[in-house]
Order: C-alpha cells, then sequence, then structure tokens
C-alpha cells in the first residue's frame, strides 16, 4: 500500500515511511475557526446525498463547522456552522460518530496553562446531528481526575500495568496541583489530557495524550475503553508503543484503527500517522503500531472518506482574525 499526497502528486512507500520533502498545506475554513483540534467523516446535516468532514475548535465551546467533499477535496469556502444546542465544551479534542445521527463529542479534561482546573473542559456529550444544530441526548460533568473515580469498575487482577497507569494519573494531577499558577512548571507535568476517541464494535476506546506510563523500561501511551455514558470510567485497559508519543487523534477505516501521535509536551516537532489493526484491540493488551509517516507539527484531527484521509492541522487564533489559519493536509490510502 502507498499514500500519495495529491498536492505534490509526490509518493511514499511504505518501506520508506518519513517523506523528507517538505508537505503544501492547504488553509481549513476562515475566522473564528482557527485552532482545528478534531473530526469525523459524515452525511452533510443540509444535503444527505453528500459527505461532509465535521470539524471542532479547542477555543470554541458553543459550536462545530463543516465542510463538504468534493471529488475528494475540502470545499474549504463552504464553512457552515452547527450550535452546540444549550451546552458548552471547553478544549474539544476528540469527536467520534457511533451511527449515522449520534455522535461523542469530548473536552480534553485538561488544565488551563498554569495548571488551574477549568470545569468546562471536563465535560463530555453525547449528540444527535441535525441540519441546525446540535441537540443534546446525555451531558456529563466530570467532578474531578481521580484514579479511584476512573477505574472503580475494574476488578481485573490479571492486568500487569493497571497500578501503574492508575498511579502516573494520581500523581500527574498532584504535581499539577503544586504547579497551579506557575506556567513554567505546569509545561513539565503532561497531566490528564483526552486527545482522541474512537467507537468499535459498540465500545468506545479514549486515547490519552498524556500521562505516559512506564512499563519495563518504555513510555507507552494509554486507551482506555469507557464504560458506560453514564460518568468518565472505565473498564479495560491497552497500552501503545508509540516511541514515547502521545495519542492526539483517532480514527478507523473499519478495518484498522488509525491515530495521530506527538507530544506529549507543547511544542515538540514529531508528529507521525500510524495505524493498528481492530482485531488487535484487546483487554490488557502492549501493542506496537505501525507508523507510516512523519506529519507536520501540530496535526491534531484525522478523517477518513473513501480512499482519502483529511489531516487537520492547529493554528492560533487571535482575538479579530487568525493569527496563524489552521491548515490540513490530503493523504490518497
Amino acid at each position: 500500500m502507498k499514500f500519495t499526497f495529491t498536492l505534490f502528486m509526490l509518493s511514499c512507500s511504505f518501506a520508506f515511511p518519513f517523506c523528507k520533502k517538505t508537505e503544501s498545506k492547504n488553509t481549513l475554513g476562515k475566522f473564528p475557526l482557527c485552532e482545528p483540534s478534531a473530526a469525523v467523516s459524515i452525511t452533510c446535516p443540509d444535503d444527505h446525498s453528500k459527505a461532509c468532514i465535521l470539524v471542532g475548535d479547542n477555543e470554541i465551546k458553543n459550536k462545530l463547522f463543516y465542510f463538504p467533499i468534493k471529488s475528494e477535496k475540502l470545499e474549504t469556502k463552504k464553512q457552515m456552522v452547527l450550535p452546540l444546542d444549550g451546552f458548552e465544551i471547553q478544549d474539544i479534542e476528540s469527536i467520534t460518530q457511533s451511527d449515522k445521527n449520534n455522535f461523542l463529542i469530548f473536552g480534553s479534561h485538561s488544565r488551563n496553562k498554569k495548571c488551574k482546573i477549568k470545569k468546562s473542559r471536563l465535560r463530555f456529550a453525547y449528540v444527535r446531528i441535525s441540519e441546525n444544530g446540535l441537540k443534546l441526548n446525555k451531558f456529563v460533568q466530570t467532578k474531578s481526575i481521580k484514579s479511584i473515580n476512573l477505574f472503580d469498575s475494574i476488578q481485573d487482577s490479571n492486568n500487569p500495568f493497571l497500578e501503574k497507569v492508575k498511579t502516573v494519573i494520581d500523581n500527574s494531577e498532584i504535581a499539577a496541583n503544586k504547579s497551579e499558577g506557575n506556567e513554567e512548571e505546569c509545561k513539565k507535568v503532561n497531566s490528564f489530557n483526552i486527545e482522541g476517541s474512537i467507537y468499535i464494535q459498540d465500545n468506545y476506546w479514549i486515547g490519552l495524550r498524556s500521562p505516559l506510563v512506564e512499563w519495563k523500561g518504555k513510555k507507552y501511551a494509554i486507551l482506555l475503553k469507557l464504560r458506560n455514558l453514564d460518568k468518565l470510567n472505565f473498564d479495560a485497559t491497552i497500552l501503545l508503543d508509540l516511541e514515547g508519543r502521545g495519542i492526539r487523534e483517532l480514527s478507523t477505516n473499519g478495518v484498522f484503527m488509525y491515530g495521530i501521535a506527538g507530544g506529549p509536551e507543547d511544542g515538540k516537532n514529531n508528529f507521525v500517522l500510524w495505524k493498528l489493526p481492530l482485531s488487535s484491540l484487546k483487554k490488557n493488551a502492549i501493542l506496537k503500531p505501525t507508523i507510516l509517516k512523519n506529519l507536520p507539527k501540530s496535526s491534531e484531527g484525522l478523517a477518513f472518506h473513501n480512499s482519502t484521509i483529511f489531516i487537520l492541522i492547529d493554528g492560533d487564533k487571535g482575538k479579530n482574525r487568525c493569527k496563524k489559519p489552521g491548515k490540513f493536509i490530503s493523504i490518497h490510502n
């Protein structure tokens, strides 16, 4: 199999997954959409005969955006809005489709730059899509990030690394509490941060950007299975060897789980695209995904449409304009 960047018509064999050439990027939409951070392919709400990409922005808490797809290309000038009807979620970092009309939207559950807890980030919502907006099916407000609450449903003596996962989450929250108000110290913490979710075989899997867990001398990213939609609570864990990176986005083509990995620290230029067979997602597994290729720095959204993968790249929002607009690249599968 081979990926081809349509913008340059260059190809990268999987035998040589890291292209050295600079990739051209297209601008995604316009202000206020500047920091695209989550994406999923959908049927267009206003025209069910067409496909669209639904996009979340981590600086916008009351609406999502969507763009039509035509001939495997995003029509980026047709930026449409879907308001969140009667609820808000700050720092939206993942959107997952469970069926044609229903989606799960996750706030990152992370701290701000000074390690302060933000209630509006500690949320997720199960919604149904309509032409007029996203209607609420269920809304969950998480009170705090503590392993005793996150894993109270797991009674599994066969999981060799569960206690390590619980400890690293609790320790990172303790460190974040100690660093509250100090931006420089907060940068070192890498506390709890959700940046990917996926729906597979009636289960939601949640990917963490941070913390990473150390197991037998290596650092692993953490994949967690959501128990149900009642609260932030997990009943299975998987470790992913992403070579010291965290999970930044998850998606699927029905056969493989695809993901973006990077960081976990801000500012790192180590982003990659990876894949994993869905059949390998078994409770307590320690898995080594196949890393396919390098991605641009700050790649944060991933969506499939037919044979095309759209990768969305974070920008920088100003007061009245995008200081740095969001971008995207297209990859043919």
